[in-house]
């Protein structure tokens, strides 16, 4: 038999110890109470698993309900801006066309007085016409005179009775259609002389 060499040690095979009866059951309930708790647990971490779920399933329920609440809202607030939108417009459009009667009130009472002021002067034919008074009055002038004033009158009637609406187109320029008339002045056919005797 040869002896082991230096650094080897002799190794024998382990006995296997045999477990009485007592020793195997306490093992089997030891084995039995960790399975038990192994299992409690699991079905703990379940159960707080299907919580968390339910937690999350009413977060997102609450979350997708504020959503649809802020939609709401938005799409509400667009609607008002739009309706505020659309009043300013129409408060604005009401106030320009105030203002455009008004100047066109304006620009029909200056027309007015100025076709008033007008007719007492003698309109010549020629263009641009000329006003003027001879210096002494014929009774032909007098009656071209007479004939412009009353057509004035006429006009600002009219307009009157028109609301002031426009339908009435007057040009400052023109007086009555007189011109026949007034030529007539020009021409001396009416017998009209200045202060020197001049014909006009």
């Amino acid at each position: 038999m040869e002896e082991p060499e230096e650094g080897e040690t002799h190794q024998q095979p382990e006995k296997r110890v045999k477990l009485d009866n007592t020793q195997n059951a306490e093992t089997k309930q030891r084995t039995k109470r960790m399975f038990g708790q192994l299992l409690g647990t699991l079905n703990k971490f379940k159960e707080q698993t299907a919580t968390k779920t339910e937690a999350q399933i009413r977060r997102e329920e609450f979350e997708r309900s504020l959503s649809e609440k802020l939609a709401k809202e938005k799409a509400e607030l667009a609607v008002k801006v739009a309706t505020e939108n659309e009043e300013r417009r129409k408060l604005r459009d009401e106030q320009r066309k105030k203002e455009e009667e008004t100047k066109r009130v304006q620009l029909m009472e200056l027309q007015r007085r100025n076709k008033s002021h007008l007719s007492n002067y003698v309109k010549t034919t020629a263009s641009p016409p000329i006003y003027y008074l001879p210096a002494k009055m014929s009774d032909a002038v007098q009656e071209v005179l007479t004939a412009q004033k009353r057509e004035v009158a006429l006009e600002s009637t009219r307009d009157l009775k028109d609301g002031m609406n426009g339908t009435h187109d007057g040009d400052g320029d023109e007086l009555v259609d007189l011109d026949v008339k007034v030529g007539g002045l020009e021409t001396g056919e009416l017998g009209v002389r200045d202060d020197d005797g001049m014909d006009m």
